[in-house]
């Protein structure tokens, strides 16, 4: 083998593995996690929503208990909850790949007996896919008022926030949420303030159930 054979087989084997070691590289960053851009983000603010036909889909009914109560009662006539200071966080996760439209209203339950108070009208939020969003105690009575600017709510209030999972598109499978409820309660002061222990909490997931089609105010 002469001297210019040789110095062609060097170089070709020289080319060859260049190719080589810049295919390994492609591939090693495609291989590569891309995080997903964020193109179904959920929307920052709820929308209020006035009479709508709601279709077929999952609705949950979250209770919630909020504020204190420092009425002791005497035994067999108790109050409605022991001397106390109770908070609700309710929340909600969409593990669907699609968007979901979540409608929320406030049901306030007052004692029987009472004039009943109508529930607030729905307001939507558009969940991204793996999005999660909390309703605290605070916004509860915000909902309240966003309805009822006078309403005049005692230091305890309870009832329901109920949820309802809604599809983007109508070709859209329905869609179930994961909605848990965390209770919390800490003693009150002897002045009948909280005082900030906790004392008990609970974690409670909340069920969902099919409802039929509907036109709500």
């Amino acid at each position: 083998m002469n001297r210019r054979k040789l110095i062609v087989m060097l170089t070709t084997v020289v080319i060859l593995s260049l190719v080589v070691v810049a295919l390994i590289a492609v591939q090693a960053a495609t291989a590569q996690d891309v995080e997903p851009a964020d193109a179904q983000a959920p929307t920052a603010q709820d929308v209020e929503a006035a009479s709508i036909n709601l279709p077929a889909r999952w609705s949950y009914a979250a209770k919630f208990v909020c504020g204190s109560s420092d009425v002791i009662g005497a035994p067999p006539a108790e109050p409605d909850v022991k001397p106390g200071n109770y908070a609700t966080k309710i929340n909600i996760h969409n593990p669907n790949a699609q968007s979901v439209r979540v409608y929320k209203k406030v049901a306030l339950a007052l004692p029987e007996g009472t004039t009943p108070i109508t529930p607030t009208k729905r307001v939507r939020t558009t969940l991204g896919p793996d999005y999660a969003v909390s309703i605290n105690c605070k916004r509860i009575v915000e909902l309240l008022h966003k309805d009822y600017p006078t309403l005049s709510l005692p230091p305890f209030i309870e009832g329901f926030l109920v949820i309802d999972a809604v599809p983007i598109t109508s070709a859209t499978a329905l869609s179930e949420l994961d909605v848990v409820a965390v209770y919390t309660a800490a003693p009150l002061s002897t002045a009948g303030a909280a005082m900030g222990m906790v004392s008990s909490i609970q974690v409670k997931e909340v069920p969902g159930r099919k409802v039929p089609a509907m036109t709500v105010p």
